[in-house]
């Protein structure tokens, strides 16, 4: 009997530990989801087999920065923040893909107010459809082979890499300094993909146990925020003093510096030695290059859709510490469409708008699609019903 009662104590303080936890983790994301703090979001960043790394579909983006702005996201059903579509393509219509980082992933602005569907909207009478396929830190390489996923399958007829200048140090290991994605090689015929990411280092990010950490940690604050200071505690240890970096955690953008409403400066070509400039640029060429030629042998176009330094609108190229120049002597000696939003950018700046805070606000949305829609009006005059 004594036994018994010992039993049944020790059962009664398991439940009311486990209530209490289950209490205090339900008030603590209450609080989180009333409370808008900067840097608290969903960890909806999850392992890929594809491309290393991806976002969680049918989960939220939440972005909240330190003055004030908010934006929420839903990601859809094959894990990008853009509305659901048909594989099937309606008759007549013609599908747009916007291929690209963080600048296509938008986060900081509502799904209405992206570039993208700004484009659909103001070309509804052509027929349009965009489609975004756009993830926070993504290279050359990784956006194109999100395009061999989903090219053929969404039947687009116009391609676009949104190209940022970031995004040829991503495709370099030295540079990215992270093994947890593919790389490109360089082979005598084009570029073959490094995929040794998948290896041992990875294998484990399949297993069941860390499926249940993504989905927890993509569906609430509590274990999100949790997971985050885990990490950082792993990897910086205890901290008297909390740096700007540590402020904003894993919603600061790469390339982003404390303070800065720009892309900084890290990446900017003049920076770099000459030998792994050149090595650079010849890698991404042949990433664009053999991404171009396999749309094109598919009888689809290809577009390259630049995203000017914000300190860099105005300027011209050759006046420029950003990788404009090479971009454009490359795309006209191989024939390739480039579209250059710089001037939009620029007129909307003079007129008193910003464009430019922690990636495109509204305004620069507004006017990276105005530059995509006179362009589209020039180049296909016939589809307009």
């Amino acid at each position: 009997m004594r036994h018994f009662s010992v039993l049944r104590r020790t059962l009664l303080y398991m439940v009311f530990t486990l209530v209490t936890v289950a209490v205090a983790l339900l008030l603590g994301e209450l609080a989180l989801r009333l409370i808008p703090i900067p840097g608290v979001e969903y960890n909806v960043s999850t392992y890929s087999d594809l491309t290393g790394h991806g976002l969680y579909p049918n989960s939220t983006l939440i972005y909240r920065n330190e003055r004030g702005d908010t934006a929420r996201r839903a990601i859809n059903n094959i894990g990008y923040p853009d509305t659901e579509h048909e594989a099937e393509k309606q008759s007549g219509m013609i599908r747009i893909g916007f291929f690209g980082d963080s600048y296509t992933e938008a986060r900081q602005v509502e799904l209405d107010a992206t570039f993208f569907r700004l484009i659909e909207n103001n070309l509804s009478k052509y027929g349009v459809e965009t489609l975004a396929f756009g993830v926070s830190g993504f290279s050359t390489l990784q956006s194109y082979i999100t395009y061999r996923k989903w090219g053929e399958h969404f039947d687009l007829d116009l391609v676009v890499y949104v190209f940022v200048d970031n995004d040829p140090g991503d495709n370099i290991p030295e540079l990215k300094a992270y093994a947890g994605i593919p790389y490109p090689t360089l082979t005598d015929s084009g570029i073959t993909v490094d995929n040794s990411f998948r290896g041992a280092a990875n294998k484990h990010r399949n297993a069941f146990i860390f499926q249940i950490g993504d989905y927890l940690t993509s569906r609430s604050l509590v274990f999100s925020t949790v997971s985050e200071r885990l990490v950082l505690l792993l990897r910086h240890g205890i901290k008297r003093k909390v740096t700007e970096e540590d402020r904003w955690m894993a919603t600061k953008p790469e390339n982003a510096s404390a303070g800065d409403k720009a892309p900084s400066s890290d990446d900017s070509p003049s920076t770099w030695p000459i030998e792994l400039r050149e090595r650079t640029m010849r890698v991404t060429e042949a990433v664009i290059l053999q991404w171009s030629q396999e749309v094109e042998s598919r009888s689809r176009n290809f577009l390259v859709f630049y995203v000017p330094r914000a300190r860099e609108i105005g300027k011209a190229a050759d006046q420029q510490d950003s990788w404009k120049l090479w971009l454009e002597d490359f795309c006209r000696m191989h024939d390739i469409m480039l579209l250059d939003p710089s001037h939009a950018l620029r007129e909307a700046e003079l007129s008193g708008r910003e464009v430019f805070y922690d990636h495109f606000t509204e305004d620069g949305h507004n006017a990276f699609a105005k530059s995509f829609v006179n362009w589209f009006q020039e180049a296909y005059p016939r589809s307009q019903n």
